[in-house]
């Protein structure tokens, strides 16, 4: 089954690659530095990003950016007393998911649920984590974690946040950070989602249009601060309809549009995701996948290795950059640290990031350490993709 399944992948994304543009930069020679080290433009971990059609380059040669997101901050999921997400905010954090010994990160997403309600305490925390990323010498994704930023109200709050993060990141003259502007575009109401379920007060979805409109509103506000750092958009249905967004792409520079995914749930094999990704890399549209989970749709359940493996290879293939939903300890089967049994939230252990991984922790803390040191990992077979 297992044969047959790669003779599919092969015919499905077989066969087609070019000489004409370098290799991704991959490897410690150019997407990793020890932490402390920082530095701009040729300096490894960091540094002046541009997007050239669906690649991300520095310097004339392509990069790959994979590392976790961490869990909400200050969301409606962020555990009981914010213990579960709130608490790993942290340098401590930072600095070790860029050790290369260990998990070797040169990305990590910071998903602040509470930039619409709690708009200072949002930028207060946006600002350290910049700081810890700049000091560590990787990236960093600044994300609006929200269900409905295009409203009126969220999107204020949205533009006093992305105004100020990018005044300061001009003000410090960083090169490091990404704006995701709006995480998941799913509902058209002024009232915020309690759960992951719709508001029974809201009975309409959002429309392209409008994260459209939105997003044009917010990459002006960025842009009068930071003329060039990447801008990140969600997209319609928990942004994973890439090809709306391609049929009607927003005009602006340095921009890339976000797709997110559960191994579990969604097959690269079958159905719409590899239609849409496949489209999209053929197109030279610029994708990147800001969330992406080992499980079901859920965060819970049995996890699909097969199917996994299938993903990965995929995103091999295409060079996408990642980040893996997410770094928290929880009992769900997609947080990298496992909370079972339980480690007591007084102790070190609970912090610590290396204590007690989930089967998804092992797994993923491998793919990113080894593959953004140019290793191969067994199981992940990338081949070219066609767009013949």
């Amino acid at each position: 089954m297992k044969k047959l399944l790669l003779l599919v992948l092969a015919g499905l994304f077989a066969c087609s690659t070019s000489t004409s543009n370098p290799p991704p930069c991959e490897g410690d020679d150019c997407n990793q530095t020890e932490p402390g080290e920082g530095g701009e433009g040729d300096n490894k971990g960091d540094g002046k990003l541009s997007v050239e059609g669906r690649k991300i380059m520095k310097n004339g040669q392509e990069v790959v950016l994979r590392g976790m997101s961490l869990y909400w901050f200050n969301g409606f999921w962020s555990g009981t007393s914010a213990t579960s997400g709130n608490r790993f905010y942290t340098k401590e954090t930072v600095m070790e998911l860029a050790n290369k010994d260990t998990w070797g990160a040169n990305l990590v997403r910071a998903a602040i649920g509470s930039v619409h309600g709690k708009t200072d305490e949002a930028i207060a925390i946006a600002k350290e984590m910049i700081d810890w990323t700049k000091e560590a010498g990787i990236y960093v994704i600044i994300d609006n974690h929200t269900h409905i930023a295009h409203r009126p109200a969220p999107t204020a709050s949205a533009k006093n946040f992305f105004g100020a993060i990018s005044a300061y990141v001009k003000e410090k003259g960083y090169t490091h950070v990404f704006y995701e502007i709006y995480n998941e575009p799913v509902y058209d109401c002024d009232n915020e989602q309690t759960n992951d379920s719709r508001p029974a007060s809201c009975n309409t979805l959002t429309s392209w249009s409008q994260i459209k409109s939105y997003s044009e509103d917010l990459i002006n506000t960025i842009r009068g601060n930071d003329p060039d750092g990447i801008i990140l958009v969600g997209t319609l249905g928990y942004s994973q309809r890439i090809d709306l967004a391609r049929a009607d792409p927003i005009n602006a520079r340095n921009i890339m549009y976000v797709l997110h995914f559960y191994a579990s749930t969604h097959s690269i094999t079958t159905g719409n995701f590899p239609i849409r990704l496949r489209e999209a890399y053929c197109a030279d549209f610029p994708v990147f996948i800001s969330e992406w989970g080992t499980t079901l749709a859920s965060g819970t359940g049995t996890i699909d290795w097969n199917a996994n493996n299938d993903w990965m290879s995929f995103l091999q293939a295409a060079g996408l950059s990642w980040a893996n939903w997410s770094l928290a300890r929880l009992t769900e089967s997609s947080a990298a640290l496992s909370n079972s049994p339980a480690v007591g939230t007084a102790t070190p252990e609970f912090t610590n990031i290396n204590h007690q991984l989930s089967t998804s922790g092992q797994r993923v803390q491998t793919w990113i350490r080894e593959l953004n040191a140019g290793r191969s990992v067994e199981g992940v077979n990338p081949t070219p993709i066609s767009c013949n």
